[in-house]
């Protein structure tokens, strides 16, 4: 194991940006066909699914982007439901190429004093969002992350520090 401590459960683990570092490292030094998918890896996977007026997923902005391409990859089940208007666009998961992202929730960055306080701390929000690191780091430092929620269709494009926790996908 790569990560000094961690909790492992059925549905994987929750990586510090560190760690998904040290990771890419040794897949690196090891000459493997696999590798943590950059921004534009996932940005091109998400434009994919959308209609032509709403590929938006190469923006840097931190918002939710697309309109359909968070349910088109997040697993079929495990989600926790969400009721949508008839005029709404359906959020549920459709696994439609088996991407299957489930739903194991994340631990976003702390500040600094609580960090002191409590240097462990648990998931938020199983059963209705998970968090993907890409490899790809700002302007500021931070790591962009793509997050998909039970209760949308779209795609939350963020950037998070080193105190965030997130699951990781190779790519080969």
């Amino acid at each position: 194991r790569l990560v000094s401590k961690e909790k492992i459960d059925n549905f994987g683990c929750l990586y510090p940006f560190s760690a998904v570092k040290k990771i890419q490292d040794k897949l690196t030094e090891s000459k493997s066909q696999w590798r943590v998918p950059t921004k534009a890896d996932w940005d091109e996977l998400l434009n994919s699914f959308e209609c032509a007026d709403k590929r938006n997923h190469s923006d840097v902005a931190c918002t939710w982007l697309g309109d359909v391409a968070g349910s088109a990859v997040k697993s079929a089940n495990l989600w926790s439901h969400h009721e949508t208007l008839p005029t709404e666009t359906p959020t549920e998961g459709q696994d439609i190429r088996g991407i299957s992202i489930y739903p194991v929730g994340i631990t976003p960055d702390r500040n600094e004093i609580l960090n002191q306080i409590e240097s462990n701390h648990d998931a938020e929000g199983f059963g209705q969002i998970a968090g993907m690191w890409t490899n790809t780091i700002n302007d500021e430092g931070n790591a962009y992350v793509k997050v998909f929620g039970y209760n949308s269709a779209k795609v939350d494009q963020d950037t998070y520090g080193d105190g965030a926790r997130m699951s990781i996908r190779l790519v080969k």
